[in-house]
């Protein structure tokens, strides 16, 4: 019993020694595509799995180093289609906007059209010698 002891107990620490290295080595991140394992710049242990399916690009910026890994293990079109993705996103709300507004402003114009142009609205005929 001993023996398994002395053998067993050694083997688990080199085991998990070498699972701390390898994560503290690595970064594991989940995409919409997948798992994808890069290496890290620097041996830690912060972010060494990231979920990132549902990040912005503020939030790739906040996470320099892993964002600096992606664009140089290859992951760099990933990030370009985030961000495109969030520009066309952008772009179809100012629209929208755009399209409330226009709608707005024809309202008003044709109520101020239509105030200045009723007949209660018109000034009075004041003709000469007469008080109105």
């Amino acid at each position: 019993m001993k023996k398994v002891f002395f053998v067993f107990i050694p083997l688990v620490v080199i085991v998990l020694g070498f699972a701390f290295y390898w994560a503290s080595r690595h970064y594991m991140i989940q995409t919409d595509e997948g798992l994808a394992v890069l290496n890290k710049r620097f041996i830690s242990l912060n972010a060494t799995y990231v979920d990132v399916r549902t990040w912005s690009t503020a939030d790739f910026d906040a996470h320099a180093e892993l964002k600096r890994a992606m664009i140089e293990q290859g992951y760099r079109d990933m990030l370009m289609k985030l961000k495109e993705k969030e520009l066309k996103a952008s772009l179809s709300t100012m629209v929208d906007k755009a399209a409330i507004t226009l709608e707005k402003f024809k309202e008003s114009a044709a109520d101020w059209v239509n105030k200045f142009s009723s007949p209660e609205a018109a000034p009075a005929q004041v003709t000469p010698g007469k008080a109105p």
